[in-house]
């Protein structure tokens, strides 16, 4: 019997109803149930966050919302029409598409076998960054690539994670429509529904909403290397960087092989801004904020609620003011760290942002400046603390721990002091370097030392040395009375 999987009736996305069960819905149940249900959720954020951009490409180009009005009428409808679903589904089926993902000729998210192009099958492993394959070496995984077997489902979810994460790598194999993979945000709403609305964006802030119809509507092929110096706005959200093919086992109703190559080659990165995504500019132009292990999130969150958030941030305001009725914006921030082709490790970060932020630029500066004072004092404690005998790793703990409690600490000055309509910056200010620089580079400090026995003259060198960080204390202390 030959394969078949509906997508659109068939459960593959994992959601979370309003009594927090865990479970499996085709596309159509999901987008009509959305108002009932909480959230996608999944072990993986980079799947969790491919399954999301996946639903708002699908509703975007069945709604096409033109303006903020219409997000707000369909924010007050308070659930997805049943009938508008339907006529774009019936629609998608009139022009030929084919909803299974085994379908000979139009198969999902696929690109159709093609001699030429798909003459080796590799593992289905090749579609999950987190089991070592390639360059990503074995940590805790250590089954045979041939072991593995993904159900229908399974590989449904993996197909869309693989695409939008998916890196450079050997023999020419290109990134994604951004590059290399950002940060993607996502906002928080009370429901399902509402954080699909929220994450949509209208036609008129696009400058091509759909010349190139979204993927599954659309019959252009997926020719490995071809170069593509335009997208549209919907194309560009479900961007085919990698050729494709599922081969299902029959037997097991499992995939354990795909066929798996080079995609299209994005050469219009620049021409692209995606509204999950912010964006920072310097001298050699504009760059989508990609994650650093060496620098947490936290540490940028001026760019993230300041000049250069996420379209889908930025219009948040803009929305019906009696429908929002929060103190707080709650953004989910989903990346991937990566070293050229390597997977490092996958993130996931809620944030509850306060809205007067949003609209407060003196307040976005004055985050600004309490994270640079907290980089000059982590540079100076590291610096203070390096010396021959001093372990590295004791260094690099006393930083991050420093960090830590800078990082917890700014979360918690948002929330309870710059909340207010005017908020008293010069208080905020004194605590930010008073009770929380001073006292946690100190305490970073006196725990390095304590974990490091350290005699005679290497004692000496490194007491020494404190004055380094000492004198980074009196600048910024110096520096913050000069604004008050």
């Amino acid at each position: 019997m030959k394969s078949k999987f509906d997508v659109i009736k068939q459960g593959w996305i994992p959601v979370v109803d309003s009594s927090g069960q865990k479970k499996l819905l085709g596309i159509r149940d999901t987008v009509l149930q959305a108002h009932e249900l909480r959230e996608i959720s999944d072990g993986s954020p980079m799947v969790e966050y491919a399954v999301y951009r996946f639903l708002i490409a699908f509703l975007m180009d069945a709604i096409r919302p033109k303006d903020f009005d219409a997000i707000n009428t369909l924010l007050e409808s308070g659930a997805f029409d049943a009938e508008v679903v339907d006529a774009y589904i019936s629609q998608c089926r009139a022009e030929g598409v084919s909803f299974d993902l085994f379908d000979a000729e139009r198969p999902f998210m696929q690109a159709p076998f093609c001699a030429q192009w798909d003459t080796v099958r590799k593992p289905v492993s090749t579609l999950d960054y987190t089991i070592p394959n390639g360059n990503n070496h074995t940590h805790f995984d250590h089954r045979e690539n041939r072991e593995i077997a993904f159900s229908y489902d399974e590989a449904m979810r993996m197909m869309l994670a693989v695409q939008l994460f998916c890196t450079a790598g050997a023999q020419g194999y290109p990134s994604g429509v951004n590059g290399a993979p950002p940060y993607f945000v996502l906002i928080r709403g009370k429901n399902l529904f509402q954080t699909l609305v929220y994450s949509m964006i209208s036609t008129e802030q696009t400058r091509d909403f759909d010349s190139m119809p979204v993927l599954w509507r659309n019959e252009m092929v997926i020719e490995p290397k071809k170069q593509v110096t335009n997208v549209s706005w919907l194309y560009g959200m479900q961007f085919p960087a990698r050729r494709i093919l599922l081969i299902p086992d029959e037997e097991t109703e499992t995939v354990r092989e795909v066929y798996f190559c080079q995609g299209l080659n994005d050469t219009a990165v620049d021409n692209w801004t995606d509204p999950h995504v912010t964006y920072r500019s310097n001298e050699k132009g504009r760059f989508p904020w990609r994650p650093n292990h060496e620098k947490a999130i936290w540490r940028n969150l001026h760019d993230l609620i300041g000049d250069n958030k996420s379209l889908i941030v930025a219009q948040y305001p803009e929305l019906d003011e009696q429908l929002l009725k929060s103190k707080y914006i709650p953004l989910t921030v989903y990346g991937v760290q990566t070293n050229n082709a390597n997977y490092l490790s996958a993130i996931r970060q809620d944030f509850d942002i306060p809205e007067t932020m949003l609209q407060n630029r003196s307040c976005v500066q004055h985050i600004k400046k309490d994270i640079q004072w907290a980089e000059q004092t982590a540079s100076a404690l590291r610096k203070a603390l390096t010396h021959e005998e001093m372990p590295p790793q004791n260094v690099a703990q006393a930083e991050a721990e420093f960090y830590n409690a800078c990082g917890t600490a700014l979360l918690r000055l948002c929330k309870e002091d710059l909340t207010a309509e005017h908020p008293n910056y010069q208080e905020c200010r004194r605590k930010w370097v008073e009770d929380v620089i001073e006292t946690e580079a100190k305490a970073a400090w006196d725990r390095a030392m304590k974990r490091t026995l350290l005699r005679g003259q290497s004692l000496m060198d490194v007491t020494k040395q404190q004055g380094i960080l000492f004198a980074a204390l009196k600048k910024i202390r110096k520096e913050n009375q000069a604004n008050e």
